[in-house]
């Protein structure tokens, strides 16, 4: 399996290299994108006008597994 995936991960990394290539001739600077910086770049063009970006909700931690608040519950 990881052999696969590796064939295609080797696939994918030269044709992005080969488009890369072709846009440096046209005068285009190509940039990989980290994870965050692709959800960023989605949350944008979908949301517009919106100041909203999941990376730095991520960072305040919104998507842990438990959220400590003022509040503390008491076990039944």
């Amino acid at each position: 399996m990881r052999n696969g995936f590796d064939h295609a991960y080797g696939e994918l990394q030269a044709r992005l290299a080969n488009l890369a290539d072709a846009l440096a001739g046209a005068k285009v600077r190509v940039e990989p994108l980290s994870s965050e910086a692709v959800v960023d770049l989605l949350s944008h063009l979908l949301n517009r006008g919106r100041a909203w970006r999941p990376s730095e909700a991520v960072e305040a931690g919104a998507l842990g597994l438990y959220t400590i608040s003022e509040r503390s519950v008491a076990n039944a």
